[in-house]
């Protein structure tokens, strides 16, 4: 099963043979857990012929999953995604066309296999203390490998130089192999309280904020502001990042003129990702909500494993002030779980990919482009009667940035370097991307700019690309080393603007998502709730907040909450916890 499981996934014989000779220790592993599952099932089911049956109808099954999800949607199978059986139904019709109908024999053969050899052959059942034995050991092993952090499988594992690498989950699921990777996963799916989680602690922590902002301690605080309510515009755009950052690379011209020149002027910065080169949802969440993947397990995927009910987001906050929250994002509505997530969030509505009628394609030929989002946010802002909170989320520049297998596009940006061609070829199509967004930028400011509406445009990079050896071979991921070299791998352009002269007032060049949604209230003229002044003041002390890397407001980093800020952070912690899993003791009285 293990060899099977290895050969769908990798394509080759060639390619598992490789994997077992360099990663011995991995495959050993992956067949220690193939067993014990094997002996876990035999402990329900006495007859051993339907215990091994079950265990190849259920591996294969989740091979078969692993398979069809890196196909269409390029990420391995994870613990949690057995829970989303809605987003297998709505990937059906794709799975149907793309379904290579003989992977489906072994579905069918091994149950009919499993009756006849419990039919023919002498009955075959293990007794009650073999059963017993093998299940307790197999129940031990599983859940030390699943919870390697807190068990002593974290020192065999260390010892036996294995990694389980969240930050990148294809890679790890190539070294580590596909049943391995899928326990340790496991670890993220389970988040306990922490030790002085209670609704005593809560009450405290909400009344020491307020304590700290009397004027907006009360829930009855007016919140219409004198000037007329700005619509409110987040754009995130795919992988939007400066190449221009790439040593030995040159550009025949800039490949974001407006950002940067709004970057100059006082109006933009720079963001802290949570993320490289992928996990979108996972920088929508810290944005949208404020809260921090610094608070959940390593590797998880909020959208997809904690957002089950309402939860506090910038969409709900404005819509409880007046407006009318809408998402954009030209792909399907499934994708991310986003369709529900949204729900929760408190968008009143959710344009996805069925609501774009025939959308250009052009740029890149399989993503949707730039400026259709752009034409879908001005047509929101001018069909509402309300101001509008809008968090757009564009495709185009999604990876991986090769030229089309008809012609080699006429882009307007000629790339040079002494780089290879592969490198050079995706820096090609990656900084023509970034201009295309920087020119929709540029299109939404040149229209709100003579609108009447009071508009806020806030405009930034999700993450940086994966570039492959683009970083390697300018020199760029050596330029600086440990934290610095974490920083640069993280940081994104960010751009916040209005047409109506307000001063931005952004303290620190550079935050972390989380924080973004701290500047909109001032600048919009609404009050700011408890909850985000309580975000104002962690990011005036910590702006930088990341999992691997924080960073004061002198700009110094750090790889550890200072001692200093250790309350602050536990507070922050807590409140995260109420909010996300708890029972949400402090929503009322902080939103």
């Amino acid at each position: 099963m293990v060899i099977t499981g290895e050969f769908i996934q990798r394509g080759s014989m060639g390619q598992v043979l490789d994997w077992i000779l360099v990663y011995r220790s991995a495959f050993l592993l992956n067949y220690v857990i193939a067993l014990l599952f094997l002996l876990l099932i035999g402990t329900f089911f006495r007859n051993i012929y339907f215990s091994v049956g079950l265990y190849f109808f259920m591996g294969f099954f989740l091979i078969l999953l692993n398979k069809y999800k890196m196909k269409f949607l390029e990420d391995p199978i994870f613990p949690w995604d057995l829970m989303l059986y809605n987003q297998v139904i709505n990937l059906f019709p794709q799975l149907y066309k793309a379904f290579n109908p003989f992977l489906l024999l072994p579905l069918l053969l091994i149950p009919l296999l499993g009756i006849y050899l419990i039919k023919k052959l002498p009955s075959f059942k293990l007794n009650a203390k073999v059963r017993i034995i093998c299940g307790l050991v197999s129940v031990l092993l599983l859940a030390g490998i699943s919870f390697y952090k807190s068990t002593p499988m974290e020192y065999v594992l260390k010892t036996l130089n294995i990694t389980n690498k969240t930050w990148n989950q294809n890679e790890n699921y190539s070294f580590n192999g596909l049943y391995l990777s899928f326990l340790m996963n496991l670890q993220s799916a389970v988040v306990l309280p922490p030790n002085e989680y209670s609704e005593e602690k809560i009450d405290s922590i909400v009344s020491s904020i307020g304590g700290k902002n009397p004027a907006v301690a009360s829930i009855s605080t007016p919140t219409d502001a004198v000037m007329e309510k700005p619509n409110i515009i987040f754009v995130m755009n795919e992988s939007f990042w400066d190449p221009s950052l790439l040593n030995k690379v040159s550009y025949s011209k800039d490949p974001m003129p407006t950002v940067r020149s709004l970057q100059n002027s006082g109006n933009g910065g720079w963001i802290i990702s949570p993320e490289f080169g992928g996990g979108t949802a996972n920088v929508e969440f810290e944005v949208l909500t404020g809260l921090s993947m610094n608070f959940v397990p390593s590797g998880s995927v909020p959208y997809q494993q904690y957002i089950t009910r309402s939860t506090p987001s910038l969409a709900s906050v404005f819509a409880e002030k007046g407006y009318e929250s809408i998402a954009i994002h030209p792909n399907d509505k499934w994708f991310w779980n986003r369709d529900e997530v949204y729900k929760h969030f408190g968008f009143k509505n959710f344009l996805s990919i069925d609501q774009f009628k025939n959308p250009s394609k052009e740029k890149r030929g399989t993503y949707v482009d730039d400026k259709e989002v752009t034409k879908s946010i001005i047509e929101q802002t001018e069909k509402s009667d309300k101001p509008a909170f809008i968090y757009a989320v564009t495709i185009q520049n999604h990876g991986t940035y090769y030229y089309p297998s008809t012609n080699k596009p006429n882009y307007p940006i000629d790339v040079k370097g002494n780089i290879s061609d592969e490198v050079k070829e995706q820096l090609h199509v990656y900084s023509n991307g970034v201009n295309d967004g920087d020119t929709e930028l540029q299109n939404l400011i040149n229209y709100y700019k003579n609108s009447k509406e009071p508009t806020i445009i806030v405009f930034f990079g999700d993450h940086l690309p994966y570039l492959g050896n683009a970083y390697d071979e300018t020199g760029y991921y050596s330029s600086a080393t440990g934290l610095e070299q974490i920083r640069n791998m993280s940081k994104t352009p960010l751009v916040i603007w209005n047409n109506f002269g307000k001063e931005v007032n952004l303290p620190q060049d550079t935050i972390s998502t989380s924080f973004l949604g701290t500047y909109l209230f001032d600048l919009a003229g609404v009050n700011t709730p408890l909850y985000y002044k309580f975000l104002e003041e962690f990011r005036n002390k910590l702006p930088g907040y990341k999992m691997t890397m924080k960073m004061d407001n002198q700009g110094k980093l750090y790889l550890d909450t200072p001692e200093s800020l250790s309350e602050l952070e536990n507070q922050y912690r807590l409140l995260q916890y109420d909010l996300l899993f708890g029972k949400q003791f402090a929503k009322d009285k902080l939103f």
